[in-house]
């Protein structure tokens, strides 16, 4: 079987309709929240009338990937086997 890799990014806790990505590979997945976390710390940072210290920025990066959930689905093909009457069939 394959996996199926979901992203799902909140703009706050109480969201109800969250940006959803579905992967291949949890390599891009992981990418993609990388990406959508650093655009978002970078929005906060491009729009602050103050200056950010490393503290504030490291803060900021925590609430936001705060906001990111990843789910794991198997994905059936046509070529996994599957069982029916106690037999393998594919």
């Amino acid at each position: 079987m394959d996996k199926e890799y979901t992203v799902a990014i909140y703009a706050d806790s109480l969201d109800q309709n969250p940006d959803i990505k579905t992967f291949g590979s949890y390599y891009d997945a992981q990418d993609y929240a990388h990406d959508m976390v650093a655009e978002a710390v970078q929005w906060r940072v491009d729009h602050s009338p103050y200056s950010i210290s490393e503290e504030e920025l490291e803060q900021m990066y925590e609430e936001e990937w705060c906001l990111v959930r990843f789910s794991e689905k198997d994905v059936k093909t046509d070529n996994d086997p599957h069982i029916e009457d106690g037999w393998v069939r594919f």
